[in-house]
């Protein structure tokens, strides 16, 4: 029987290690670890609470009321909101601004205001929400409201804000939403509010804006913007909106947006308002809005819709408004098409083909409450069902051929609160007598 040897192999121990330092474990002997373990022992840093600021003396409260501020208080007594409008210069209500320990929102305003006095801005370190509209504020201004480390929201409408004063905003990181429309803003201004990355909210209505600086800001998480009357504007902006799946709101009137771009914008989601006035856009670029749940108020005045674009529009389930006026292309039985829409609020027919076939299709919205029908076709054929209307608050008449009795009629409507007859037939002892009897009723004749 052949011996296997090395079943009897000698243990031999590395220098220094002994037979004691081995534990069996399970038989076998494995080596104990002769390390130590290191316990770090983390700090934890203990943040101070804020010290609690002082609240406004009253001789400071006393000082902006005299100058005319209106004044929101919080439940403390302390001034939270304040509006003053400079239309002379005051220079002591500003420098009153710097006491003040609680202001949320200021609202400062008037042709008075310019860059003097400013400097106190950057002291507000608690305003959330600024705005300096229809002021002759400028750079010098903006420079200190860089420094307003709280600021979310800024008005600089008609205001002498230019790209050099967008460029001193850039540390305001809080900032969601800007007014600049009517200001001196280019696509330089627009790449300086692309390093915003909280910004969601841009209204640039008539600046010099270009479909580079749309590009510019495409990339930030907008849910609206406004580029009206920006007339270079076209469909490479479009398109690179249609990449911004945050996008609700979009105005864009007056620009060179066409079907080619209206198309691009159906890949929006949460598309819900569109304004499209005088742009050239037909079915053709509404047929990927075919069926949008999204939708919800359509401004389309002076476009080239026609029956088959009203077709599409039918189609979108929760539409509440839409703005019609002065499109010459729907036929009568097209603009019936709207009384498939049940969640339609508002509607605007003002100079269409709006008749009497149309008023019948829309007289049983349930929720339609302001109907605009000045210079259409309708005869008196339609009071009764203008006036059936259940949830009808105010109806635009202005420029129609009806009579007294007309009018009489539809006055009598359960709910209505407004009715425009201005630069109609109507007598004006029918006006008084409608007025007594609907107090509530207000009859507009100029």
């Amino acid at each position: 029987m052949t011996t296997d040897h090395s079943m009897h192999a000698r243990l031999i121990f590395p220098a220094g290690l002994t037979l004691s330092t081995l534990i069996a474990v399970g038989g076998c002997e494995v080596e104990r670890s002769t390390e130590t373990k290191t316990t770090t022992t983390v700090t934890k840093q203990v943040v101070p609470a804020p010290k609690p600021k002082p609240n406004d003396a009253p001789e400071t409260i006393s000082q902006l009321e005299s100058a005319g501020a209106t004044l929101v208080r919080n439940d403390a007594g302390n001034i939270r909101e304040l509006a003053l409008n400079t239309n002379t210069a005051n220079p002591e209500a500003l420098a009153a601004l710097g006491k003040l320990n609680h202001l949320v929102k200021l609202t400062l305003s008037g042709t008075a205001l310019t860059d003097d006095g400013t400097e106190v801005l950057a002291n507000l370190d608690s305003v959330e929400r600024l705005d300096l509209s229809e002021s002759k504020i400028g750079n010098e201004t903006l420079k200190h409201v860089g420094d307003m480390e709280s600021l979310q929201v800024l008005g600089l409408r008609r205001t002498n804000a230019d790209d050099e004063g967008l460029a001193a905003l850039q540390s305001l990181d809080k900032l969601r939403a800007i007014d600049l429309r009517r200001a001196n803003v280019t696509d330089t201004g627009m790449r300086y509010l692309s390093q915003l990355p909280r910004l969601q909210d841009i209204q640039v209505e008539r600046c010099n804006i270009t479909d580079e600086g749309v590009i510019a800001v495409a990339k930030l998480p907008l849910k609206n913007l406004n580029l009206n009357t920006c007339t270079t504007v076209g469909n490479d902006a479009a398109e690179a909106l249609a990449k911004c799946q945050t996008l609700s709101g979009l105005q864009v009137a007056n620009t060179k947006i066409n079907d080619e771009g209206l198309a691009a914008l159906g890949e929006l989601p949460k598309l819900s308002r569109l304004r499209l006035t005088n742009c050239d856009v037909t079915a053709a670029g509404f047929e990927t809005h075919r069926g949008s749940k999204s939708m919800r108020r359509l401004e389309l005045r002076e476009t080239s819709v026609g029956d088959d674009a009203m077709a599409i529009i039918a189609t979108m389930p929760n539409l509440e408004f839409i703005d019609l006026r002065e499109c010459r292309l729907p036929s009568p039985e097209g603009l019936a098409m709207l009384g498939q829409l049940k969640n339609l609020q508002t509607i605007s027919l003002l100079e269409t083909k709006a008749d009497d076939e149309t008023i019948a299709a829309l007289a049983d919205l349930p929720n339609l409450e302001t109907l605009n029908l000045e210079a259409t076709s309708i005869t008196d054929a339609s009071a009764e069902k203008i006036a059936s209307m259940p949830s009808l608050k105010k109806v635009i008449l202005n420029g129609t051929q009806l009579s007294d009795e007309a009018f009489t009629t539809i006055a009598a409507s359960p709910n209505l609160k407004v009715m425009e007859v201005k630069t109609t037939s109507i007598g004006f002892d029918i006006v008084e007598e409608i007025n007594e009897a609907h107090p509530d009723l207000s009859v507009v004749e100029f």
